[in-house]
């Protein structure tokens, strides 16, 4: 299977009429196209926790942000890296959702 991600006009498609004006006429919200500078994001003081799926890079952003993380695996490696971050440094919870044990 091909995913072909949208170019960046195909994404007002996606977007219910008007929802981008009304976002950017807000002083509390921000909308990003395209590539999203997610450590910095992670690291804002309005982030109050990261719900995470457990990807390696993933994994170091939240704990560089250093902000509480909730573990959500989904497949191959990001079992180990739940355990790892949860069992052995201790810096996440899991959601208890099939772990190693």
């Amino acid at each position: 299977m091909v995913l072909r991600l949208p170019k960046p006009e195909e994404i007002e498609d996606w977007l219910p009429l008007g929802y981008e004006e009304r976002l950017l006429n807000t002083k509390r919200r921000l909308l990003i196209n395209g590539w999203a500078p997610q450590l910095l994001i992670s690291e804002h003081a309005a982030v109050g926790g990261y719900v995470m799926y457990c990807g390696w890079n993933s994994t170091m952003e939240g704990v560089s942000a250093g902000v509480p993380m909730i573990t959500w695996p989904l497949s191959s490696e990001q079992f180990f890296n739940e355990n790892f971050i949860t069992d052995v440094i201790t810096v996440a919870g899991g959601r208890g959702g099939g772990g190693f044990q």
